[in-house]
């Protein structure tokens, strides 16, 4: 199986399965378009499917650590997204105010989706008070 097979069978695939796969799979990242695709794929699995924060945040500084990074304000959005929502109360003042509003808003999805809607409602807020 190549990577643009393994996203088209984990983005159809059931999340748990695809989360405890995630480290198996990096092998298969062959450019640093599939560095930006899998830290994508792992803020949705983890954070938006699942609400594993912590395991999304492990396999992002795994994946940090083993690959080169072609975005590094990506990833590091990417890692906010997945903090905030683990703790809503985090800070994320060091981020532009657009980069801000993308965390905040992705983060309020996913929240929503887990069926947090008091919190994701905070963060929305937080978001148009930046616009």
């Amino acid at each position: 199986m190549n990577f643009k097979e393994y996203v088209k069978s984990a983005k159809r695939g059931d999340p748990k399965i695809v989360a405890s796969e995630f480290k198996t799979n990096f092998t298969l990242m062959e450019s640093v378009e599939d560095v930006t695709e899998m830290t994508n794929l792992i803020v949705h699995v983890c954070g938006e499917k699942l609400g594993e924060w912590e395991q999304g945040l492990e396999l992002l500084k795994k994946l940090k650590n083993n690959a080169k990074i072609p975005d590094k304000s990506h990833m590091d959005r990417s890692v906010a997204i997945l903090t905030l929502g683990n703790n809503p109360n985090t800070s994320i003042e060091k981020f532009s105010s657009e980069d801000q509003i993308i965390i905040y808003t992705t983060t309020a999805a996913a929240i929503k989706n887990l069926g947090g809607l008091k919190n994701a409602e905070k963060l929305l807020q937080k978001a148009e008070e930046l616009k």
